[in-house]
């Protein structure tokens, strides 16, 4: 699947608002029981999880992570109704651990 529109500045053009219709679609069969994703915008980086109205907003007003190249939360190594926890998650907030106080 092209992921060239995730660089786009222009969240409001065509070819952005077709790729967030398009991950939307893989990301909700990942969606655990309550409707819920993790949130892969350039605020929350897929640590903090929201209903899929909400990401897809936050995609749109924020715009999503131009890094997050394989969609291991949302479709690609999916591990469906999954909240967090286990390896992936700690290996994912490693990286961030720098912006918590000590």
């Amino acid at each position: 699947m092209d992921r060239s529109w995730m660089q786009l500045q222009d969240r409001l053009s065509q070819e952005y608002v077709d790729g967030i219709n398009s991950f939307m679609k893989v990301a909700k069969k990942c969606a655990d029981a309550t409707n819920c994703i993790r949130c892969p915008c350039i605020r929350c980086l897929n640590v903090l999880i929201y209903p899929l109205d909400v990401v897809d907003h936050h995609l749109y007003q924020f715009g999503i992570s131009p890094t997050y190249c394989t969609w291991v939360y949302h479709g690609e190594n999916c591990q469906p109704n999954s909240r967090g926890g286990g390896k992936h998650f700690y290996s994912l907030i490693e990286p961030v651990n720098y912006l918590l106080p000590k």
